[in-house]
């Protein structure tokens, strides 16, 4: 039996358009769970009791490919467990709550286990001129789908394993992400592979002069995305001690998440780090302008936090007239010119006029009524036999009689 992780997705957007994509924000994870206790009303339950939905309406999942689909009931549920592999056993899920737009997919019913994709034949003497009468159709089964989604979801580590190799029909979302996947490849490979063409529609690569490789990316009319149409994946060529597609973004994303968590990591240790693991010769203002990037963008991330903060702050002083909203920052930060939050009070202008107006004093009468009310509240008859209460800050104890 192939244990499942499920992610159930919430506190995210639907983006519609180009294409229909969920804007991840929070996720909550079943680990080894057996598909086969899975039903459709546990998840509806979890997302209702759990995260706070009003209502389940739609119940969406992505497949191996990547697409989103809808799953209707338990029915949905066995078609979708079809296409649990040892390759495909993370199950994203996401929902649509009550109230809100419904989401224009196809039903998990009309998902196939084969797939059609368009994949360009290659010849050695291809041109760059490439015409729809070059194309042919190429059937995937289940299996080469799993690869291919596989393949998509692509992690980077210090290993870049899963760059390591390139498939026919692998997917990408953009231009950009196939860029930065091939800039990886060439990396982990050790291969100095010649951009030939760049647009916003396709990419083709070839390796150095006598090596067999080429590789051309495009797109579908009908479908999201790019992906590899042509690929000679042979290398009859030594590997690259000086390589061109080692740039200064591919190198940030290689180390971002290092640098998130210590920002104090060397230029001097990233450009050994990539010789010992990759034998790779990078320049000291290629590793520079990476980790200035990465800096950059993770100060921005907290500049913007608290700037969302400053704002949220002005609004309650714009929407609740003489109401206190105090924001409090690090005097440390402050002198080295950075801004570091600390904490901070509210206390709206209409709790402190009622607290004023309303409550009433510390007294003996105050306190009979209370401890009256408390007494038949918890149902502790005439004697109150076994109950103290303690005032704080008094000399002496009150009995419930």
């Amino acid at each position: 039996m192939i244990l499942v992780d499920i992610i159930l997705n919430y506190g995210g957007e639907w983006i519609k358009k180009p294409n229909v994509m969920y804007s991840k924000k929070l996720i909550d994870t079943w680990t080894s769970y057996d598909p086969d206790l899975l039903s459709f009303i546990d998840i509806v339950n979890e997302y209702n009791s759990k995260f706070g939905f009003l209502g389940v309406q739609q119940l969406i999942v992505t497949v191996p490919t990547g697409n989103y689909y809808e799953i209707d009931g338990d029915n949905g549920i066995r078609q979708l467990l079809y296409l649990v592999s040892e390759e495909f056993k993370v199950l994203n899920i996401y929902v649509v709550d009550e109230g809100e737009e419904l989401i224009e997919v196809h039903n998990i019913s009309q998902h196939s286990k084969s797939y059609v994709a368009t994949t360009e034949v290659g010849t050695d003497g291809e041109s760059d001129n490439e015409s729809d009468d070059n194309h042919v159709k190429v059937e995937y089964d289940s299996d080469d789908l799993n690869k291919i989604a596989f393949k998509k979801n692509r992690i980077i580590d210090e290993t870049l394993l899963d760059y390591k190799e390139l498939c026919i029909g692998m997917s990408f979302k953009d231009i950009p992400e196939a860029r930065l996947c091939i800039n990886l490849y060439a990396l982990v490979n050790k291969r100095n592979l010649k951009q030939l063409k760049s647009d916003p529609s396709r990419l083709r690569y070839e390796c150095v002069v006598g090596c067999r490789f080429s590789l051309h990316i495009s797109g579908d009319k009908d479908m999201p995305g790019v992906r590899i149409k042509t690929l000679k994946n042979t290398h009859d060529c030594n590997e690259a001690f000086d390589n061109g597609r080692v740039d200064h973004l591919t190198i940030a994303y290689y180390f971002k998440s290092k640098l998130q968590n210590d920002p104090k990591y060397r230029i001097k240790d990233m450009r050994d780090d990539l010789k010992e693991r990759f034998d790779v010769n990078v320049s000291h203002g290629k590793c520079k302008r990476a980790k200035r990037l990465i800096l950059e963008k993770l100060e921005g991330s907290f500049t913007d936090d608290y700037n969302r903060l400053e704002a949220y702050a002005n609004e309650l002083r714009s929407s609740n007239p003489r109401s206190d909203v105090i924001i409090n920052i690090s005097k440390d930060a402050l002198a080295n010119g950075k801004r570091r939050f600390l904490r901070m009070f509210i206390c709206f202008h209409a709790l402190k006029m009622v607290l004023r107006i309303v409550v009433d004093k510390e007294t003996k009468r105050t306190w009979n009524w209370f401890l009256g009310h408390l007494k038949r509240s918890l149902d502790l008859k005439e004697m109150g036999e076994g109950i103290t209460f303690i005032s704080d800050m008094q000399k002496s104890s009150i009995m419930l009689k």
